[in-house]
């Protein structure tokens, strides 16, 4: 369920406007302590118990006045004075994403990011690796290591002949010394 609750603070931060928003499935019951929140729609919202808060309503401390009005409180019960600078959150997080943006575009090659959006990744091709060991009538026998990139060549009898398939296949094989 995802509301949008509106309200205003009750136990910390009385008659102070909060909003913010709700992701959850069920119901919250407070079993203790005072409601911070009061709704609109005439519930509560939340807990606050000595100096331990708790609610379901993210973005909270986003709402400039209500966040202000709860760094006071929290200021209070530390004996200390506190006002708030008067910068907006919005306007902060805006200058950042417009920032980000910037870099974005000042660093990135914005056309395949948008060809990755419009068709996916290239497909990579597959890799194979043997380790083994050849007996080639040496004593003792060489270490055979066998690498290919690409997709696996045909087997069999039947495989006499093919060309790779398209992409082509790189193979290298080498012997090592025991």
């Amino acid at each position: 369920m995802l509301t949008r609750p509106r309200g205003r603070g009750a136990a910390v931060a009385p008659g102070v406007p909060a909003s913010g928003y709700e992701i959850h499935h069920g119901r919250t019951v407070r079993l203790g302590g005072a409601p911070l929140l009061l709704r609109d729609d005439g519930g509560e919202d939340g807990c606050a118990a000595g100096a331990v808060l708790g609610t379901s309503w993210h973005g909270l401390l986003e709402d400039d006045r209500y966040r202000g009005a709860l760094l006071r409180w929290v200021a209070r019960r530390r004996s200390l004075s506190f006002e708030p600078a008067g910068v907006s959150f919005a306007a902060v997080r805006e200058a950042r994403l417009d920032r980000l943006g910037d870099l974005v575009a000042d660093h990135l090659d914005t056309a395949a990011l948008a060809r990755l959006i419009e068709v996916g990744a290239p497909s990579l091709p597959p890799v194979s690796l043997t380790l083994g060991r050849a007996d080639h009538g040496t004593a003792p026998p060489a270490r055979l290591i066998d690498v290919t990139v690409g997709p696996p060549p045909p087997a069999g009898p039947a495989a006499a002949g093919v060309a790779p398939p398209v992409g082509g296949t790189s193979r290298a094989a080498r012997e090592v010394a025991p």
